[in-house]
């Protein structure tokens, strides 16, 4: 990303434009690599994490973009456990592993257009840009607010609800710069109640950092959620 020390790169945030890749080969030996333009650049494996530090009895984790994959890892295990505890949710529920939610929502607009759902939840992290205050602490966060919908509020209260049952609480957050695969869908007029709700990460889209025991207050808000719908 070059020297930010000094110069007009020291006085802003480093954006794509400042950013190249050293290869170390020619153009010639890169093709014949099967690298061309729109080839993905990917952290390598070793780099990746994710590791845990600071206090050993409430651990931080990080690792490269936390984002997806512990959005799916948390999806997984909320399978599980619906599995082993014979849990029988009270509609009809369709856990899916969507793509493309940085280019448009493309896979979660395909799947909405398929099965209509009544109500859409993204299970995806909460970014902490200035100005949002969340803690990097055990509690989820759920969305209220972003750049393209308002939340189902009455959908997040009883997020709300399911976290004190699960014997936690929630982080609310409004974003301005922000959106996910359900504000997507709620802008395309996809779904009618959407919910966003997920762990509180810094560094967002970098080497994120999130507290450990976040994942398992995330997973039992969810399991409580689907087991005590809609009474709730």
């Amino acid at each position: 990303m070059g020297s930010t020390h000094g110069g007009e790169l020291g006085e802003k945030v480093i954006a794509w434009a400042d950013v190249s890749i050293l290869t170390g080969l020619s153009p010639a030996q890169l093709q014949a690599r099967g690298v061309r333009v729109g080839s993905a650049g990917v952290p390598v494996a070793a780099g990746r994490g994710p590791i845990l530090f600071g206090d050993a009895d409430d651990p931080l984790i990080a690792a490269w973009t936390l984002d997806d994959r512990a959005g799916v890892m948390t999806l997984l295990r909320l399978l599980a456990c619906l599995k082993e505890e014979e849990i029988q949710p009270f509609s009809p529920t369709i856990i899916a592993f969507v793509t493309s939610e940085e280019l448009g929502g493309h896979g979660a607009k395909h799947l909405a257009r398929q099965v209509q759902p009544e109500l859409l939840v993204a299970v995806d992290g909460a970014p902490i840009p200035a100005g949002v205050p969340l803690q990097i602490d055990g509690r989820p966060a759920i969305w209220s607010k972003d750049r393209l919908a308002t939340y189902d509020q009455r959908l997040l209260q009883q997020f709300c609800q399911a976290a004190l049952a699960a014997g936690t609480e929630l982080q609310t957050a409004v974003y301005d710069g922000a959106a996910s695969d359900a504000s997507l869908l709620a802008y395309a007029g996809l779904s009618p109640r959407i919910a966003c709700i997920g762990h509180a990460r810094e560094n967002s889209h970098g080497y994120e950092v999130a507290c450990l025991s976040v994942f398992d207050n995330l997973l039992n808000t969810l399991r409580q959620f689907i087991k005590m719908w809609p009474d709730l």
